[in-house]
């Protein structure tokens, strides 16, 4: 029998998307400590000190205790480590690395003193916070138990052609990674197979917000500050899953490939109200 190999693409958009998945719930909702080098090196402790163009996304009140004005950029070099490795005691561990340039932030801050008065500042910032960077890069190989088919398999159980749909069951079987055979649906490979596997995960991607904000410090001991947000998500996902047959174990299996694509945007708005006393 001649040998077949099979591409798989698939591409998930979130239009197509039914609901976010957990991990989209974490991704998006954790972040990092960012913004300038101040910040960074004090691990983000700095909501109760002010003077620091970062805690215009956290505590804005720390705005009040600029006395001067000042333009600020921050560059940053961040690095990515991942150690990776497929279960089986013979695999090896696998390690990216990940070098990236970003811009943690850009802003302008005005300071005004208002003339005899019990307000000793009144302040108005504008510029960009980076909250949080995605770009990371992940990859593992090996030989272990099972195939990604026994997956596409899952999901056919029950449902005739018609229902296979678009997504990964109805592509498998569009692309002869599965078959049906009298209402029942098959693979090349046995159930629990040792199969050689590899993936790549590449991520890019970043969350930065955009704050015009305004404070003021009332006789050198109560700082108010508020922050209009406007956060811009971008997250980009490939990931490259991939079976082979070098040992011509399965006769009528070569090669598999299966790629899967994730593109997210989104912008938001955020107010934030802030106190120093």
């Amino acid at each position: 029998m001649r040998k077949i190999t099979i591409i798989l693409i698939a591409l998930f958009f979130t239009y197509f998307a039914h609901s976010q998945t957990i991990n989209d719930a974490v991704r998006y909702s954790l972040y990092d400590i960012a913004g300038t080098a101040r910040t960074v090196g004090a691990g983000g402790a700095l909501g109760a000190l002010g003077a620091d163009f970062s805690v215009l996304s956290t505590n804005p009140a720390g705005l009040a205790t600029y006395r001067r004005s000042e333009f600020m950029f921050t560059p940053t070099v961040n690095l990515s480590n991942v150690k990776a490795e497929l279960e089986g005691s013979q695999n090896q561990s696998v390690e990216q690395t990940k070098t990236k340039f970003n811009l943690n932030n850009l802003g302008l801050v005005i300071a005004n003193r208002p003339y005899e008065s019990k307000w000793k500042t009144s302040n108005f910032a504008v510029g960009l916070n980076r909250m949080a960077n995605f770009h990371q890069e992940i990859f593992y190989e090996g030989t272990s138990s099972g195939s990604i088919t026994d997956r596409f398999l899952e999901l056919a159980v029950g449902k005739s052609l018609s229902e296979l749909g678009n997504f990964e069951e109805g592509l498998a079987y569009d692309a002869f990674a599965i078959f049906d055979d009298n209402g029942q649906y098959f693979s090349d490979f046995l159930l629990g197979e040792d199969v050689e596997k590899s993936q790549r995960i590449e991520r890019v991607g970043s969350v930065n917000e955009l704050v015009f904000s305004l404070a003021g410090n009332y006789n050198e001991k109560l700082m108010l500050g508020a922050t209009v947000g406007i956060p811009f998500i971008r997250f980009e996902e490939t990931k490259t899953y991939r079976e082979i047959d070098e040992d011509d174990s399965t006769p009528v299996f070569d090669e598999l490939a299966y790629t899967e694509n994730l593109n997210t945007t989104g912008a938001g708005i955020n107010l934030k109200i802030g106190a120093i006393y």
